[in-house]
């Protein structure tokens, strides 16, 4: 196993989506054109406006799947480097001030430390129940657990992992988390069920993966 053994292993599982084309040239003499990119910012330029790294296993999952969603749109996760207007750690701060509102009010609801606060949340996915996940700033990046800001779960850290590990929890039945992810439709086939058609344990699953 490399650097990042849980990133390998959900690699293993889970193929990079195919770049999809931005536009297609209305006339044959502007096929000759090379088509517009992605404006990325550079990770440096990211860390330095944030004022941290992020985690190095998250960084290397960006490198290869992008920003993407995964089983059936179910659960997306942000490049960093494409937020340009705001950026990412402006968008961080004000998602960090919407959280201390709710905090003001309904601190019984939202214990969590808000970004840039020591300690703070910072996300990189969301779901589509509306619940956004992270990691909650503590210690050095790579040491970050994984936390959720929730809206049909508690706020709070899920586990003391990485992301690409808690990614790889999403492919084994039953799910590492079902707090997080219930059995979603697709991913599951008759060879993944006993002969009570309950789920075998520690299946890998395949998921669906697409560029935004």
């Amino acid at each position: 196993m490399g650097e990042f053994p849980y990133l390998e292993k959900f690699r293993a599982q889970v193929e990079p989506p195919e770049p999809e084309p931005l536009w297609e040239p209305a006339f044959d003499a502007l096929e000759t054109l090379p088509p517009p990119s992605r404006q990325l910012l550079e990770w440096e330029q990211v860390f330095e406006e944030l004022g941290t790294a992020l985690p190095p296993d998250f960084v290397a999952f960006i490198q290869i799947y992008g920003a993407s969603s995964f089983g059936n749109d179910f659960l997306g996760i942000s490049d960093p480097r494409e937020f340009i207007e705001p950026t990412y750690a402006q968008a961080m701060r004000a998602q960090g001030d919407r959280y201390r509102a709710l905090r003001d009010d309904y601190p019984q609801f939202h214990p969590l430390a808000a970004w840039p606060e020591p300690g703070g949340f910072l996300s990189w996915g969301f779901d589509v129940d509306g619940n956004t996940f992270g990691w909650l700033t503590q210690g050095e990046p790579s040491q970050w657990p994984t936390a959720v800001w929730g809206r049909q779960m508690p706020d709070g850290v899920i586990d003391h992992v990485p992301m690409t590990q808690f990614m790889y929890g999403w492919l084994t039945t039953p799910i590492t988390y079902p707090q997080c992810f219930p059995p979603l439709p697709g991913l599951v086939s008759e060879r993944d069920l006993d002969e009570n058609r309950k789920l075998k344990p520690h299946i890998p699953r395949k998921l669906t993966c697409r560029r935004f």
